[in-house]
């Protein structure tokens, strides 16, 4: 098999995620509805998404003309705990300062309120929506508000409590953007709102794949970020709170170009000029065609 796979031994057992094809090289078609039948297994659901698919368990040989495809996993950032840390550290401050002077609120932000209903219209009725680095949940809820399917996942786990707190008809769960598990053409819309700046350079190209791979047809992805040349290392946020992070500023022709790679289409972006500490950002939708 390509790329170093084998096949799982006799009673040996393994966690993949997979692609099963069916034929030739020149004619292959997916298999999944024959998957209970090929593999006489399980399908483990995602911890914390509820009806969300997960990966397959599988057990002995491959089967008989059947290739697994195993998908290339995202690397993990060195600093991944570090961040982890310093987002709980600050998370209680983040958080006053949402529900006490509205910033960090969608809702005060006419420009990104306005991007983030055209993004609820458009996968309203194609699936559910998963909020990556959700924070406390405050855009989770507005598109939940909005009658949007859409659960939030974040770094954080004092973040993660504070937006089950604010917002408990929501589902929120503990969990890295670079490790979700998410399965194939499973989810209507993603969302990296202000959630994937920490992302080492190598790293983002590589999240964005697992992105475009997870979307259905059609399905959505919005992106908020910071724009500019360079990387800022950060030793305090949010009124003094020591971290320890680095925010990798994009250009916005760049990240486009790195969300085609990816294999999905820019359909709208919107730049907007610097605002306050915040600087220059930059708002990104992107489809996957047919």
């Amino acid at each position: 098999m390509a790329g170093g796979a084998r096949p799982l031994d006799t009673g040996e057992r393994g966690v993949l995620d997979l692609l099963l094809v069916e034929g030739e090289p020149a004619t292959t078609t997916p298999d999944s509805n024959r998957v209970p039948e090929i593999i006489g297994d399980e399908i483990r659901l995602a911890p914390g998404l509820g009806r969300r698919r997960g990966r397959l368990h599988l057990a002995a040989a491959e089967p008989a003309g059947y290739r697994v495809a195993a998908v290339t996993p995202v690397p993990q950032p060195a600093d991944l705990d570090v961040v982890r840390d310093s987002y709980d550290r600050v998370a209680d401050n983040y958080v006053d300062m949402v529900t006490t002077t509205g910033v960090g609120d969608i809702r005060t932000h006419p420009w990104h309120r306005a991007a983030m209903d055209v993004f609820a219209d458009a996968v309203g009725g194609l699936g559910p929506v998963l909020d990556v680095g959700c924070g406390p949940g405050t855009v989770t809820a507005y598109l939940a508000e909005r009658g949007v399917d859409v659960a939030g996942v974040d770094l954080s786990p004092r973040m993660i409590e504070h937006a089950r707190r604010l917002h408990p008809e929501c589902t929120f769960s503990v969990g890295s953007s670079t490790d979700l598990d998410l399965a194939e053409a499973s989810w209507g819309g993603l969302l990296g709102w202000w959630s994937l700046f920490n992302l080492p350079r190598h790293v983002l190209p590589r999240v964005l794949s697992s992105f475009a791979r997870a979307l259905m047809p059609e399905g959505q992805l919005i992106i908020a970020t910071h724009v500019g040349d360079g990387d800022v290392r950060r030793t305090e946020a949010y009124g003094g709170v020591p971290v320890r992070w680095t925010t990798y500023r994009w250009q916005p022709d760049q990240l486009a170009a790195l969300v085609e790679r990816a294999g999905l289409r820019p359909t709208a972006e919107l730049r907007l000029p610097a605002d306050g500490p915040i600087g220059p950002t930059v708002v990104l939708v992107a489809q996957r065609e047919r």
